[in-house]
């Protein structure tokens, strides 16, 4: 039996463990071949390498909404010669195909199931062809820093069901996608604001902007976020203030953002912008409420910032584990505690993740009442909601320009390892009720 005469569903079993390079190679064969496979093929677009969804990307627990086993990753030549241009050539050859064919454009768009990307600076086509995607079911979007202004228009994206949004995402693309669909059922965001540079360099790559009030004696400033020798980067925040929030059919929602060290942590002069904090969590707030009813899985990262230098000096895990006090949980922990414990609020949340919080473990796995996320987790068990607590990871950033990269779009970091401590990793257990 040749594949010309197979059955239709032996030829789609058997596609399912091609690689796209594979696939491509295949559609190639003869015109019955062609028509079966290609439907395949533009159906889950990954553009990166392999290992992006091992590495920093995605979490074990609770399971990832895609199993990193079952992705198709494109093959690792691409990245010796051009180094992250998947996505750059991706949306530049649809670009060109839409000013050259419409049809032909708006037939392969619509075959489009499932994208994620990592969205460079220059990758600008993405903005505008994004609505086009009519089919969506899964976006995941980690961005580098993108400098300019964009703008979506069309119609939006009714079918998504699963969101992932990381790092530098333009704000008004993230309110455009969040406000495209009613029908989310897993909301993933860990959203950065723009790079501010700190007073004390010479030749500040990113001046602050009027808007953000940034001086010395005005009313409402944030002058001391920027007065030190190591700015951490900032949460973005105020994105959907005024936007209409539709999560009713949401059950599982991960929130990530850098947090602020325990003064003591690091030899270095780190400086945090409490405001920028402030307006991320009022963001939180709205899509908690949001989603309250329906909401079963709550997952928190907090990644205390951390100047490369200091992987010479501690080691992640170390650094990691000197934040015993867990001052940058206390503003979370907060607001988390008063919306969550109110009679009869969140009545579906049976389970709570937490990451890079201190909780004062002991022998037993137990959390301790001296920390903000020990007492939260306290309370959480009264409630009869099963909360674990695991290590997690910093925020390391380049302290020149104050920017990060929160995942590895080639999969070169899939995990860490501390000589001193070889056994941690992100997603060791730290306590659990």
């Amino acid at each position: 039996m040749s594949l010309d005469t197979s059955p239709v569903d032996v030829i789609i079993e058997i596609i399912t463990y091609l690689s796209p390079h594979d696939l491509v190679q295949l559609t190639r064969t003869c015109k019955r071949i062609h028509e079966i496979t290609t439907l395949s093929l533009w159906k889950n677009i990954e553009l990166h390498n392999s290992g992006y969804h091992e590495s920093s990307s995605e979490l074990d627990c609770p399971p990832p909404f895609v199993s990193p086993s079952k992705r198709s990753y494109l093959s690792s030549g691409l990245s010796d010669r051009y180094e992250n241009r998947h996505s750059t050539l991706f949306f530049q050859q649809l670009n060109d195909t839409k000013s050259r064919n419409e049809k032909r454009f708006v037939e392969v768009a619509s075959r489009v199931k499932s994208l994620c990307a990592v969205v460079g600076w220059n990758d600008r086509h993405i903005w505008h062809l994004l609505p086009s995607f009519t089919n969506l079911e899964v976006l995941e979007l980690h961005g580098q820093y993108y400098p300019f202004d964009i703008e979506i228009r069309g119609p939006p994206l009714e079918r998504l069901r699963f969101i992932k949004l990381l790092a530098y995402i333009p704000p008004a693309a993230a309110k455009w996608i969040l406000s495209s669909t009613k029908a989310l059922e897993r909301l993933e965001l860990g959203l950065l604001d723009r790079p501010v540079s700190n007073i004390q360099a010479e030749h500040p790559a990113h001046w602050p902007l009027p808007e953000e009030k940034v001086g010395e004696n005005e009313n409402c400033v944030d002058y001391g976020s920027l007065d030190g020798e190591w700015v951490i980067p900032r949460p973005l925040g105020c994105v959907f203030t005024q936007m209409e929030m539709a999560l009713s059919n949401l059950t599982h929602l991960y929130l990530c953002q850098p947090c602020q060290n325990d003064p003591s942590t690091a030899d270095q002069v780190y400086r945090w912008s409490s405001r920028a904090e402030a307006a991320a969590l009022a963001d939180w707030r709205r899509l908690l409420l949001a989603s309250s009813k329906t909401l079963e899985t709550l997952v928190l990262e907090q990644r205390p910032g951390a100047e490369e230098l200091e992987r010479d000096i501690y080691g992640e895990v170390c650094f990691l584990l000197n934040n015993k006090l867990g001052t940058g949980n206390r503003a979370l922990v907060e607001m988390l505690e008063e919306i969550l414990f109110q009679d009869g609020a969140f009545p579906s949340l049976r389970r709570v993740y937490l990451y890079g919080f201190a909780v004062g473990k002991d022998f037993a796995l137990r959390p301790s009442k001296k920390t903000p996320g020990g007492r939260f987790m306290r309370r959480l068990k009264k409630r009869e909601v099963s909360c674990e607590a695991r290590l997690g990871r910093w925020t390391e950033f380049e302290g020149v320009n104050n920017e990060t990269s929160w995942a590895e779009w080639d999969g070169e970091g899939r995990e860490y390892r501390d000589k001193d401590q070889p056994d941690m990793k992100r997603d060791t257990l730290m306590a659990r009720v």
